[in-house]
């Protein structure tokens, strides 16, 4: 039926219109479709980075994975990301670190807001860095080892009470799971479940994921990273190839730890940017 020969109006004459509540209501895209139509469209929070606010914005409510191997920093770009998306967001990120002691992710986040260490605080820097964090920032308790429908119920739970809007997770293998469970349809249910808490709390969560054992057998097998482990990819993640499927935004750091010179140098990939008209997209092949 060509809706351009006959109206609509002709069409539903004399009918009785019957709107199914679980039909999509066209009507709810009509802001989206003139802010696109007319250029306004608003953008992912650019974290002022300019070499990674080209492939990476801040968005609120989507779902980021940040994979890569041990002790490449993932924690660390993960606290750093999260403190630039409260000073240029109005984010409040709520974190969960498993694998470091609270009081140190507190010491790195104050760190990085201050861009001082703590020792070279005064008195007054530091008790403005302090009132900073307690306004800014939580961290979740890791006294008891969560599954990620526990962690995720907490964190939902700690939003409400405090408005918390960016969750942590970290990492991913540190969330306990139910025994004699299939892993791929276990892991297929939390990717499904995080994905259920950004769209309906509207809360972005980051998820920090290692890689497969595979991948730390994937070296150079020559040039100046010769018998260094590659970069993962994305088929490298444990938990299979259903968290970049799902993931919104996708980042893969990596850090030749071994290299005698080039030790400090961190790799940013972006993997996976599913909505690039908000800005964002994958960086090219071998370029971080």
């Amino acid at each position: 039926m060509n809706y351009q020969d006959k109206g609509i109006e002709t069409l539903l004459e004399g009918k009785e219109v019957i709107k199914p509540t679980g039909l999509y209501n066209i009507e709810d895209a009509e802001q989206y479709f003139k802010d696109v139509k007319n250029g306004t469209l608003k953008m992912g929070t650019a974290l002022q980075v300019p070499p990674l606010d080209e492939y990476f914005r801040y968005k609120q409510g989507n779902f980021v994975v940040v994979h890569g191997l041990d002790n490449v920093g993932k924690s660390s770009l993960c606290w750093w990301l999260a403190v630039l998306a409260n000073v240029h967001a109005g984010v409040k990120p709520l974190l969960y670190c498993t694998e470091n002691r609270e009081q140190q992710v507190a010491k790195a986040v104050i760190q990085y807001r201050t861009g001082m260490t703590l020792g070279q605080m005064n008195e007054l820097q530091y008790k403005k860095a302090i009132a900073w964090f307690k306004e800014s920032f939580g961290i979740l308790k890791t006294n008891e080892d969560l599954s990620i429908n526990e962690f995720l119920d907490s964190a939902g739970e700690e939003s409400s009470k405090h408005g918390y809007n960016m969750i942590l997770g970290d990492p991913y293998n540190s969330f306990s799971v139910p025994s004699g469970v299939n892993g791929h349809e276990y892991h297929l249910e939390c990717c499904n479940m995080i994905k259920k808490h950004c769209r309906i709390t509207n809360n972005s969560v980051y998820m920090n994921i290692h890689p497969n054992t595979a991948a730390y057998r994937n070296i150079h097998r020559d040039g100046i990273f010769k018998g260094l482990v590659k970069p993962p990819t994305k088929g490298d993640i444990d938990g299979g190839a259903k968290f970049p499927a799902k993931a919104d935004e996708y980042i893969t750091l990596h850090r030749y730890t071994e290299h005698p010179s080039l030790w400090m140098e961190t790799a940013i990939y972006v993997r996976k940017v599913k909505d690039q008209e908000t800005g964002g997209k994958v960086t090219p092949m071998n370029k971080p």
